[in-house]
């Protein structure tokens, strides 16, 4: 019962951004998706390999909102993981998620990178792109 519900707040939240950017002319304006649409739709989705049709992944649609809202900037890395998941590959000093395939370069991954600050707080956050 409990999950429909959380299931449902997501679908709601997802609505209510998608009615934003309508309104909003549908221009560069961020879309900033709240927690359970995050946690739901972020951590939950493991990113496997390039669909056959080169569509992006979700986490490749939630990445650039999540820049542009700088929603994870100042939170400690511990916030970031409950929100965002264990990460792909965490060097001490970055966190790294892999979003999918670069849809420019197929071969190439995308990944969100967060930099930690010396007190251990996000600093910075980027989609990259490499091999």
């Amino acid at each position: 019962m409990m999950i429909r519900f959380i299931a449902a707040g997501a679908v709601i939240c997802v609505a209510v951004a998608a009615v934003a950017v309508v309104l909003s002319g549908g221009d560069s304006a961020a879309v900033c998706p709240s927690d359970v649409v995050i946690h739901d739709q972020w951590a939950n989705h493991r990113v496997t390999r390039l669909t056959e049709d080169y569509q992006p992944t979700r986490r490749q649609e939630l990445a650039p909102d999540l820049v542009k809202c700088r929603r994870l900037e100042g939170v400690s890395k511990r916030e970031a993981i409950e929100l965002l998941g264990r990460p792909n590959e965490d060097d001490g000093d970055w966190l790294y998620w892999d979003l999918g395939p670069d849809n420019n370069l197929p071969l190439n991954r995308e990944s969100l990178r967060l930099s930690l600050g010396d007190d251990r707080h996000v600093s910075e956050v980027e989609i990259r792109s490499g091999g």
